[in-house]
């Protein structure tokens, strides 16, 4: 079961295994007889006395504290062994953490007792892994369909965040878009509209003829002007396409279709998609493809 608020500890049910519900039973109630001899040792006057680190010293009632499973107080290391069985040392060496002897077969019981248990709980979850060993071509399957599932709802999600559509899809080579939203950009600009309430994304159109048209497409332009950021969103919009990702608009858009009906967009899918672009801009920084290159160049010289 669930414990804690970050982290979690799971436990075998009692009410599933009674015979593991017998032992901790067994172990609770040799817990509470060990607490309540140990509370009437502290009690007990000649006892406390014995645990005290200077004769006549004045101070508030010695605690009892688990020790790796037993049950112990600190005395000083000269009278330890008469009082008891000595469990551990202080770092200093000067103190000792005593098992009294009136509880060590308690302590000895309570110590068997979780033997028992451990080794009912390992017996157990064998017996659990022995079952998933054998449903695991099943699970697997299972976990295949989750995943699937899990990443058609993550698109799905993305889409509805991002104003996203689904585009008309052929096999002609053709990409036709308007008022692309490159993806990265859309997502900033959403933070970004959650602070401040403002968009301020430029959306470009996309236009590459088929195999019956041009299929070179030559950008120019001045230095920061997005050539490199359009020359991109043709491979990106393609790729989108490709594994089924709704393409971030800043149109107006319903069911793939603008306000008066008209088809979003197309975008036709490639089968492969080999791209060989010589920067390293960012455009989440708003970097051109030159000012990338002279960063570049100044951290080689740093």
């Amino acid at each position: 079961y669930p414990s804690g608020s970050k982290s979690f500890s799971f436990r075998l049910s009692g009410d599933k295994f009674l015979e593991l519900s017998r032992l901790r039973q067994k172990e609770d109630e040799l817990l509470a007889v060990l607490d309540n001899s140990m509370q009437q040792l502290l009690r007990n006057k000649s006892f406390a006395s014995k645990i005290l680190s200077k004769p006549g010293e004045r101070r508030k009632r010695s605690e009892a504290f688990d020790l790796d499973g037993r049950l112990v107080v600190s005395a000083p290391k000269r009278i330890a062994s008469d009082i008891g069985v000595i469990r551990g040392y202080s770092k200093s060496g000067g103190t000792c953490y005593v098992e009294p002897k009136s509880i060590v077969h308690r302590g000895d019981e309570l110590s068997q007792i979780r033997e028992d248990i451990a080794a009912a709980e390992n017996q157990i979850l064998q017996h659990q892994i022995a079952l998933i060993a054998q449903a695991a071509p099943f699970i697997d399957r299972a976990m295949d369909a989750v995943a699937r599932i899990d990443t058609i709802f993550a698109r799905a999600a993305f889409g509805t965040t991002l104003n996203g559509v689904i585009p008309a899809v052929k096999a002609e080579g053709i990409v036709n878009f308007k008022d692309f939203v490159h993806p990265v950009l859309a997502v900033k600009s959403y933070e970004n509209a959650r602070q401040t309430s403002s968009r301020n994304v430029v959306p470009i159109d996309l236009n590459l003829s088929g195999d019956k048209g041009c299929k070179v497409l030559v950008i120019s332009g001045t230095n920061g002007g997005g050539k490199t950021v359009a020359l991109k969103s043709f491979g990106v919009v393609a790729s989108m396409n490709k594994v089924g990702v709704p393409i971030s608009t800043n149109s107006e858009i319903l069911m793939g279709k603008d306000k008066h009906g008209v088809p979003a967009g197309r975008v036709d899918f490639f089968r492969d998609i080999l791209v060989e672009v010589g920067d390293e801009q960012d455009i989440t920084k708003g970097e051109s493809t030159l000012m990338a290159r002279l960063n570049h160049m100044s951290s080689v010289i740093q």
